[in-house]
């Protein structure tokens, strides 16, 4: 289990840090839970990625990531991951619209 392992690192860093995760997971094939706010990371480092929204925390979907092993710096300008890095931001914009307050509305009285 990993709670955003690279949230403090700097870009390349963080590249470099996920490519070694997946070089370990290749090896070992176990498996590995990560939780991230970064689309790109979730759908880089991913087989399939469950999308949860609060209050009521629940997961709206769990998607599939159809991007080819090994991944490397090129998965990241491929068709697939455009595909699902849109798809898991409209998902999330749903989600956050969804649990924001909604502002109080006037009646009109005669």
């Amino acid at each position: 289990m990993m709670d955003e392992p690279f949230g403090a690192l700097d870009a390349i860093t963080r590249e470099e840090m996920s490519t070694f995760l997946l070089e370990i997971w290749e090896r070992t094939q176990k498996t590995i839970v990560l939780v991230t706010h970064s689309i790109d990371e979730a759908v880089f480092l991913s087989r399939e990625v469950h999308v949860m929204r609060a209050n009521p925390a629940q997961i709206i979907e769990a998607m599939p990531i159809a991007l080819a092993y090994p991944r490397t710096e090129e998965s990241y300008g491929e068709h697939e991951f455009a595909q699902a890095t849109t798809h898991l931001r409209r998902l999330l914009k749903e989600g956050h619209r969804a649990t924001q307050p909604q502002a109080p509305r006037r009646v009109a009285t005669a």
